[in-house]
């Protein structure tokens, strides 16, 4: 049984969420892992105690402080610097692995000979609880992979479970912000690494009321899609960090809160749809549309909703 890594960062979590992520990294049914974590808030004493009472405790894990803060992608690279696994898993602080998220991931990577995979995932709010299921599961061979990440980001990054020479070829994560996962998936598939996903839930993904998601949609956005033309144009790999993240640094505070304001919209419309008050429906999706750079993201909700009636 080869040996899988599971890397991981840790931050600002609760101690709550941090004892229910590694309680569920422990009891994964394949036994052969190892779990590199690095704290990047040495100042949090909290976190610290915990992460070194289960390092005391547990074989398995393995934990690295950094002195100052290098964010989170400095972070996991410096774990899989560490990491000895013939596989890479990775996994955020706060989310809730099923118990057989590992062997599953393996079976599926080796059984259909992938480089990377990903899964399905659900939703638990801040308290634990679901309030979201899985979409319609279905697994997505590599072709169609490839053709819908240059559509979008289809994969769940904290479901991501390689094999360790896409790490090393791709000399792990690029300093791209807010898209640092869709950047290592597009340059993964650049380098002729075959991509998949898996039908089964294997995550519990943790949604909290704020994030890099909610303060940073819009710029998330735009680097995603300048990152992605880079792609399609062949240039991606040779693109430096720097010039993606300087391209939309300075957006107007304006523009940021109405891009916000219509993906409300666009949301509020899909809750009236579904409750079939049509009415209230187009009245905030036009009111979303109205929004130059939300269109452009509606049009890629749009393509990528094409492609997925296409499986």
């Amino acid at each position: 049984m080869r040996q899988v890594s599971i890397i991981m960062t840790v931050y600002n979590e609760k101690e709550e969420w941090l004892r229910q992520c590694l309680d569920s990294l422990l009891g994964q049914t394949y036994e052969n892992i190892e779990i590199i974590i690095v704290l990047d808030n040495h100042q949090n004493q909290q976190l610290l105690q915990v992460l070194k009472a289960y390092e005391k405790e547990h074989q398995a894990i393995k934990l690295l402080i950094n002195d100052s803060n290098p964010g989170r992608v400095n972070s996991l690279n410096l774990a899989f610097n560490e990491s000895k696994g013939h596989y890479i898993a990775v996994m955020d602080a706060d989310d809730i692995a099923v118990p057989e998220r590992i062997a599953k991931s393996q079976l599926f990577l080796e059984q259909r000979e992938y480089d990377v995979i990903f899964s399905e995932i659900d939703y638990i709010d801040e308290n634990g609880n679901p309030f979201q299921p899985a979409g319609e599961a279905r697994v997505i061979e590599r072709d169609k992979v490839e053709t819908m990440m240059k559509i979008s980001n289809i994969a769940s990054h904290p479901t991501l479970f390689a094999r360790r020479e896409v790490f090393e070829r791709l000399n792990g994560y690029r300093e791209i912000n807010y898209c640092e996962d869709y950047d290592f998936f597009l340059r993964a598939l650049e380098n002729d690494f075959w991509l998949g996903k898996t039908d089964e839930v294997l995550l519990h993904y943790r949604v909290r009321s704020s994030g890099i998601s909610k303060s940073y949609a819009l710029e998330q956005f735009l680097n995603a899609d300048f990152i992605r033309q880079k792609y399609i144009e062949g240039n991606l790999s040779k693109t430096p960090p720097a010039e993606v993240n300087q391209k939309f640094s300075k957006l107007n505070p304006k523009a940021k809160k109405n891009f916000l304001e219509a993906e409300g919209s666009y949301h509020k419309a899909l809750q009236f749809k579904r409750e079939k008050k049509m009415g209230l429906f187009f009245f905030n999706l036009f009111k979303s549309l109205a929004n130059p750079y939300f269109l452009r993201k509606f049009k890629v909700i749009y393509r990528l909703n094409q492609e997925f009636k296409k499986l």
